[in-house]
């Protein structure tokens, strides 16, 4: 498992459609990753992660979210509003 400051976009990209567990008992999908530029070359390139999620979670908490290839992290997470639904971001940056 890397550490949470050594994680970048490209550790994430082939997780996209897989099921993360959140808070031990619920489950999100990872739906797309947003990326920016990074504001300097030596900072990593800010992303977030995009997640649906159950209609009846309300959620602006750090948490724990495991996924088998990145281990189990401390992070923050937030709904955030949609058409599509419930959903939920992590931004790393």
């Amino acid at each position: 498992m890397k550490p949470i400051e050594n994680l970048t976009v490209d550790d994430f990209k082939p997780l996209v459609g897989q099921n993360f567990t959140l808070a031990h008992n619920h489950t999100l999908v990872l739906k797309e990753i947003d990326t920016r530029d990074a504001p300097h070359p030596d900072f990593r390139a800010p992303f977030s992660l995009i997640f649906s999620g159950p209609e009846a979670l309300k959620l602006a908490d750090v948490v724990p979210v495991q996924h088998d290839a990145i281990g189990e992290l401390e992070l923050m997470v937030h709904r955030i509003a949609s058409p599509k639904g419930a959903q939920f971001e992590i931004v790393f940056n």
